[in-house]
């Protein structure tokens, strides 16, 4: 039979590889977002020299309808047409005024704001990781020695029931420590987890808010109703990362915690899982009442009103309603 010590132990390894996997997708995907920002930033000047110049265009087709309004029979009707076609063509003009508004209100600002909130928490993170990783190591080695010692002076006094127990209550620290070191290893990547899905979910839905509108006249209402259900959720992880922390477990259980945890051991616990941005965050993002008139705070970055702001509809007059919530004050 396999030593329960030795199976938390490397399971402990098998996730500490994991965790480290995707602090390192995390830093590898940061360049690539830093070249969204700027792209978004360039898109968004053009948007504005494009607004103006649409502008300069609708008022100069006005001025035409105009004169044509003003002359005889030949052309009377035809120029109303021409004043109803350009106070048409202003309000696509306006609503492409909102939209370039909502870019820099909705997307690139919050944006900028999560890059600069991950750069310190993200270290953060990793630090808190390698700080706590190298405690649980150090207790674990004195642990096994202690474990050793008592072996051995049990082995000498077979008789002295002193020794066997004092051997019985080292193996029991072992285990404990072992499978309290699985336990932080699971918690870690559930957190690091989060946190990687926490950035994609509310980039989605920052890009729906600003593009929702332009991907359904496309046809792509199901694509947006799909993103937004994917992105509606980051602290929710899928079934299948759930599966691969278990799966990477001793015994397949989840954020196992020894019988008889101390509450020392358990704080050093919850020292790194919630990680210090997922607990921000989900004071800001959960602790809110309904019934509450206080303001509710939201995540750094979360697009105004929260995720999930809207209900995914082909319904045009909902469309309309959750543009308007969704656009900047002025």
């Amino acid at each position: 039979m396999s030593d329960p010590s030795s199976a938390s132990s490397l399971a402990s390894e098998a996730l500490q590889v994991l965790t480290e996997q995707v602090f390192t997708n995390m830093k590898l995907a940061t360049p690539a977002l830093e070249e969204l920002l700027k792209a978004a930033s360039k898109y968004h000047a053009a948007m504005e020299q494009a607004n103006a110049a649409a502008q300069v265009f609708v008022d100069a087709l006005g001025k035409v309808a105009v004169t044509a309004n003003r002359g005889r029979a030949a052309t009377h009707e035809l120029g109303q047409s021409m004043q109803k076609i350009a106070s048409q063509h202003h309000k696509m003009v306006a609503d492409r005024d909102i939209q370039t508004r909502k870019m820099q209100t909705q997307f690139i600002v919050p944006l900028q704001k999560r890059l600069r909130t991950e750069q310190k928490t993200f270290g953060k993170m990793e630090d808190d990781f390698k700080g706590m990783t190298k405690q649980y190591k150090n207790e674990l080695k004195k642990a096994g020695q202690s474990t050793i010692k008592a072996q051995k002076t049990a082995a000498k006094k077979s008789k002295d029931e002193h020794a066997q127990e004092v051997m019985q209550k080292a193996l029991k620290t072992m285990l404990h420590k072992s499978k309290s070191f699985e336990a932080f290893n699971q918690r870690c990547l559930r957190a690091c987890l989060i946190e990687e899905r926490r950035r994609y979910c509310y980039l989605m839905d920052n890009y729906v808010s600003v593009f929702e509108d332009d991907l359904r006249n496309s046809g792509a209402a199901a694509l947006v109703r799909e993103v937004l259900e994917l992105s509606g959720a980051p602290e929710q992880l899928p079934d299948s990362s759930l599966e691969l922390i278990a799966r990477n477990g001793s015994n397949g259980v989840m954020f196992e915690v020894p019988v008889g945890a101390g509450e020392e051991k358990e704080k050093s616990l919850r020292s790194i899982e919630p990680s210090p941005l997922t607990k921000e965050l989900e004071q800001r993002f959960h602790n809110h009442d309904d019934h509450d008139d206080q303001p509710h705070l939201l995540p750094p970055g979360c697009p105004p009103g929260g995720l999930r702001s809207h209900t995914s509809t082909d319904d045009l007059d909902a469309n309309q309603s959750r543009r308007s919530r969704r656009s900047p004050s002025s």
